[in-house]
């Protein structure tokens, strides 16, 4: 009984420990512990993508002002986009507006697989082989195993990829429309100083001075420069709607390419289980046809059709 009791508690341990190194806290209240796989942080507007591995501490801070200290020292300001933390149950994705704080145990030493993001050693969803498998079973769901880890990094180093991509699509459109809603808008507050000053000395009543102001109304084109400025604004915020619109497509095409996996692996593992033949060539091809997420034809043929 007290050996019973002494391999329970040693086998709780063990499924408990590398998964609790961080903490993640709710916007709603509560939270959960886990480990921290990513975060994507949005620098003047841009994606970032950081693995844990990289990083040392994340700062969720107040109106939108965060900070993500690196394990090089180096201190990234700006927002953060989202998160992705693995719990014993699941692997979540969370938007900054959901989440309250993240608490990284940096004395946590990561092992070699979970520094790879959205992989896992052992996926929950693959049914593992019974003892009473044959030699010839036993050997496919190995392949099968070693296929869905192979597939899935392969389908998270694709999110990666598309967002790379996004954004270096949008960096110089992007920061030439702030540049120009920046420059419009220190004009604006440059020629009401100037209408300011010229009506303190206008009121001082000397002819010299009102004519001074009375000519700045007429030349200093205030009016066209806020038009102009409001136009800025309103080609900024449209563009940052699209930014946010295409970032959520491609978190989707991902999310549907984990799924997809995670199903093919399930599938074959029944059919290895029910004593079907299939050798690694037959498993391949349909994990190359499950991580081809909605979207990605569509996607090859647009490039096709512009170059």
């Amino acid at each position: 009984m007290r050996k019973a009791m002494l391999l329970t508690a040693v086998a709780m341990a063990m499924a408990t420990g590398p998964a609790s190194a961080d903490k993640l806290s709710y916007a709603a209240g509560g939270g959960v512990e886990g480990l921290l796989q990513e975060v994507t942080f949005l620098v003047n507007g841009l994606p970032s993508i950081y693995p844990r591995s990289e990083i040392a501490a994340v700062t969720v801070g107040e109106g939108g002002k965060d900070a993500l200290k690196c394990q090089d020292g180096r201190t990234v300001e700006g927002k953060l986009a989202s998160v992705r933390f693995r719990t014993t149950r699941a692997l979540m994705t969370m938007t900054r507006k959901e989440v309250a704080g993240i608490e990284v145990d940096a004395d946590y030493e990561l092992p070699e697989a979970a520094k790879k993001p959205g992989v896992s050693d052992s996926p929950s969803t693959e049914p593992k082989p019974t003892v009473t498998a044959s030699p010839a079973q036993q050997q496919a769901y190995a392949t099968n195993k070693k296929l869905y880890k192979a597939y899935a990094a392969k389908a998270d180093e694709q999110r990666k990829k598309d967002i790379e991509a996004f954004s270096r699509q949008y960096k110089n459109k992007w920061e030439n429309v702030n540049r120009e809603a920046e420059s419009l808008a220190k004009q604006v507050d440059s020629k009401l100083h100037r209408r300011q000053t010229a009506s303190r000395q206008y009121r001082g009543s000397e002819s010299r001075y009102r004519n001074d102001y009375e000519r700045l109304l007429r030349t200093d084109d205030l009016l066209r420069t806020q038009r102009e400025l409001n136009k800025a604004k309103k080609e900024r915020d449209k563009l940052k709607k699209q930014l946010k619109n295409g970032r959520k497509e491609i978190d989707e095409r991902a999310e549907t390419r984990e799924k997809r996996i995670k199903a093919i692996a399930n599938e074959i593992a029944r059919d290895i289980k029910a004593g079907n033949d299939l050798n690694e060539d037959q498993m391949r091809r349909r994990y190359d046809a499950a991580i081809q997420a909605k979207g990605d034809g569509k996607k090859s043929r647009e490039k096709k059709r512009d170059g």
